[in-house]
């Protein structure tokens, strides 16, 4: 299996290309990963938790039921995809109902029909920012080759937040400079200025008021003016 899944997880990198391509958005990529991971692992769900502003949530999975599992484990503060993001590691839980490490997930876990987990932490650069968690509803004697499959998934879930969040960081930038860009073409044109005086004024109405140059770019686009009033630099 893990000679399968290393050739499946290796054209998973095309696909996730593309899914972010076409969409600039996170989700459809994490799906991506999530809804071949149980085929590759030899599980029967998986879910991907994040850390998001200091809270974790379930961003994508295969079964309705293991968010149930990982929210626990949200709540309780205890679980194995937790402590896997936070000490950037990974788990094996063979029993979940019997295991001491966390007593009180466990039986509850097992209660909702989860037998064993494979947890895997997720990191962008060396920053760990998740997990991948492989659920399976029997119990199960993982081995090198089932560390080696998660560690594989948790590095295309990882390439994914990066890649979205470099996207999402160069359209804020553009979208920046666009408007940016429209406001120094509204002073030009009202105020019959060159584009050098006109950069100058919102430079000085910046500093004057105290407000950064994109915020007062917004809001000369907005009113098509300068706001109060105000004349432009000689």
């Amino acid at each position: 299996m893990a000679d399968k899944g290393a050739w499946v997880v290796a054209s998973m990198s095309v696909q996730l290309g593309r899914d972010l391509v076409a969409h600039d958005d996170l989700q459809p990529a994490l799906q991506t990963v999530v809804d071949v991971a149980p085929e590759i692992a030899s599980a029967d769900a998986a879910s991907i938790t994040v850390l998001d502003h200091g809270r974790y949530r379930t961003a994508a999975t295969t079964d309705p039921s293991v968010v149930e599992a990982d929210s626990l484990q949200y709540v309780l503060g205890e679980g194995p995809c937790v402590d896997a993001t936070d000490e950037n590691e990974h788990y094996l839980i063979s029993d979940v109902a019997n295991d001491p490490r966390w007593p009180r997930w466990g039986p509850r876990a097992a209660g909702l029909g989860v037998g064993s987990v494979l947890a895997v932490h997720v990191r962008v650069g060396d920053t760990s920012i998740g997990a991948i968690n492989l659920y399976s509803y029997a119990g199960r004697d993982y081995g090198l080759e089932d560390i080696s499959v998660g560690y594989m998934l948790a590095s295309q879930v990882g390439a994914a937040l990066a890649a979205v969040t470099k996207i999402e960081n160069l359209t804020v930038g553009m979208d920046r400079r666009t408007i940016i860009g429209q406001a120094q073409g509204i002073i030009m044109q009202k105020y019959d200025l060159d584009a050098g005086v006109a950069w100058n004024t919102m430079v000085r109405l910046s500093q004057d008021s105290n407000i950064k140059v994109r915020l007062l770019a917004e809001e000369i686009v907005s009113k098509r003016a300068l706001p109060e009033h105000r004349g432009p630099s000689s």
